[in-house]
């Protein structure tokens, strides 16, 4: 597998001779990527713009984006541990979904704009949103901490192996309701159940260790209280962000609950679905759309 170092490469820019030449090299190497990356994740523009090497000359000289560049440099001078743990993962991967090609993975710096990038063949992460959770970038940069508490490594592959699932398994007739967002989002982490079969739970999808723990032990409740509102059926926006959306915790449930409960729901529904359909692979699952039939066929009701 291999994993391209885009951060090295972009910095690029600010020190050859020839802007026009290197801008050209770039987009030769990283092809789709590079448009992407300046047109959708860093709102430069095309690279072939006039004002494009304006703005990318003003973001590469900036002296705190140097800085921080500066520290992904320290931080990550050797990628190869997580390299080889993709690699891993994506054997797994392979395993299970055998004609689907897996993807170039490219590291990058996007100034804390964002972890995972996902496109059709590339599976790019933000090494500068796993500097670590203590990180004074992060305070300076007044990142909350309900994200920065997990800008840390040991959550980076996981984050992009479940980055890329929820991509490849993007669903081809979506809906708005609750029930078909956390079911796709399950399934996901489900898959990840495959992909790192020895990895602790709270990586997989994306919480803390004690976040695990209190939706362990207030299942029941939590169940009860999406009954009780009816939310499963909802495509009223405020009720999917609560249960789906970023945040310190789930609107409606204590501070002590992690955000997006709902994805968690969603997990343990799929669960105990392939629990009481074992002749169902995994394949199947990802391919079944119908949320109804697998929260039906899952009897799901924790007691």
């Amino acid at each position: 597998m291999k994993w391209l170092r885009f951060e090295h490469d972009l910095t690029g820019l600010a020190t050859k001779s020839s802007f026009d030449h290197y801008n050209d090299s770039l987009l030769s190497v990283y092809g789709s990527f590079y448009r992407f990356y300046n047109g959708r994740v860093m709102n430069f523009g095309d690279v072939k713009a006039p004002n494009y090497e304006r703005k990318v000359m003003g973001f590469l000289t900036d002296k705190n984006v140097h800085q921080l560049f500066k520290e992904v440099d320290s931080i990550y001078t050797d990628v190869e541990p997580y390299r080889i743990e993709m690699e891993t993962a994506f054997k797994y991967y392979h395993y299970y979904f055998p004609n689907r090609k897996p993807p170039v993975v490219i590291s990058m710096v996007a100034g804390l704009n964002r972890n995972i990038v996902v496109t059709d063949s590339v599976l790019a992460v933000g090494l500068d949103m796993y500097m670590g959770d203590s990180n004074s970038i992060y305070t300076l940069a007044q990142l909350p901490g309900y994200l920065s508490n997990k800008c840390t490594s040991e959550y980076m592959v996981y984050d992009m192996m479940r980055g890329w699932l929820l991509s490849e398994f993007e669903p081809k007739n979506k809906k708005d309701d609750v029930l078909s967002q956390i079911v796709h989002y399950g399934k996901s982490i489900y898959a990840m159940d495959a992909m790192f079969p020895f990895a602790p739970d709270h990586f997989k999808i994306g919480f803390l260790e004690d976040q695990i723990t209190w939706c362990k032990e207030n299942e029941p409740s939590v169940w009860a209280k999406l009954i009780e509102e009816e939310a499963f059926y909802s495509t009223d926006l405020h009720v999917i962000r609560s249960l789906t959306g970023p945040g310190p915790f789930s609107t409606g449930f204590p501070r002590e609950s992690p955000a997006q409960i709902g994805y968690w729901v969603g997990w343990q529904i799929v669960r105990k679905y392939m629990d009481e359909n074992p002749d169902i692979t995994l394949k199947q699952l990802m391919q079944n759309e119908d949320a109804q039939t697998i929260l039906r066929d899952s009897k799901y009701k924790p007691r």
